[in-house]
């Protein structure tokens, strides 16, 4: 009897909930929404993509330095190790590094080459690569010990007038037609030596593995200048102060 009383309650309450829903569907009204097509609430704006920042380990040219007179500077060290040359067949010398030095000083004042230094800076600022001289001056033992053959016993880079230098990432085509686009004179080129002569500096390039020294011991091709107007004495070479 109790269960019967339930389902006429429950029965009950159904039937009353579907008449409340059709009363209301027939008193409901319908107001379409009208508005024009230029009406907006908000602005809608096209989405852009944004070019997220480089990070430093990236992009090195995002945080290049400036090429300065320290990196000039001699890259002798007297804790380089000592170099054991034969002087003839039953006798050998050992030659040790130079201690810190100044560079070359006339009158006072250091002396190298501010052509050759503006020069790499302007590659560095074109070509967004990083500039790194392998040997700059050369004090004369350090000339010495960096090349012992003899060979460059009597060069620019003994006054700070020549550099050796590699361009990271950059092709040598393209450090060399920078170099040409901005210094002056028409070029007087050497194809067998790969060497090129301008007004105010000689350009070479150095791509042979068996003429590196101990500065360019890292066996990569690398390019030389030397400025053509910084006079080359033995005066001037040894006028280093330590």
């Amino acid at each position: 009897m109790r269960y019967i009383l339930f389902l006429l309650l429950i029965g009950c309450s159904d039937l009353k909930t579907v008449k409340e829903d059709e009363i209301k569907r027939k008193n409901a009204t319908f107001e379409p929404i009208v508005r024009r097509q230029e009406d907006v609430c908000f602005p809608i704006f096209i989405p852009l993509l944004k070019q997220r920042n480089v990070y430093p380990w990236e992009e090195k040219s995002a945080h290049l330095e400036p090429l300065t007179i320290n990196d000039m500077r001699c890259k002798g060290d007297k804790d380089h190790p000592s170099r054991i040359l034969p002087v003839s067949a039953f006798e050998l010398t050992e030659l040790a590094d130079c201690h810190p030095h100044s560079l070359p000083k006339s009158e006072g004042v250091e002396v190298y080459s501010k052509t050759i230094l503006d020069l790499l800076n302007l590659i560095q600022r074109e070509l967004k690569k990083p500039v790194r001289i392998t040997s700059g001056h050369r004090c004369p033992i350090h000339n010495l010990y960096n090349d012992p053959t003899g060979s460059a016993v009597f060069n620019k880079h003994l006054v700070a007038g020549e550099v050796d230098f590699i361009v990271e990432g950059a092709t040598k085509e393209e450090v060399f037609a920078l170099i040409k686009q901005n210094v002056r004179g028409p070029v007087t080129s050497l194809p067998e030596r790969e060497e090129w002569a301008f007004d105010d500096v000689i350009v070479r390039w150095k791509g042979t593995v068996d003429i590196y020294d101990f500065d360019n011991r890292h066996n990569t091709p690398y390019f030389t200048l030397e400025d053509r107007h910084l006079p080359l004495t033995w005066d001037l070479a040894f006028s280093i102060q330590h």
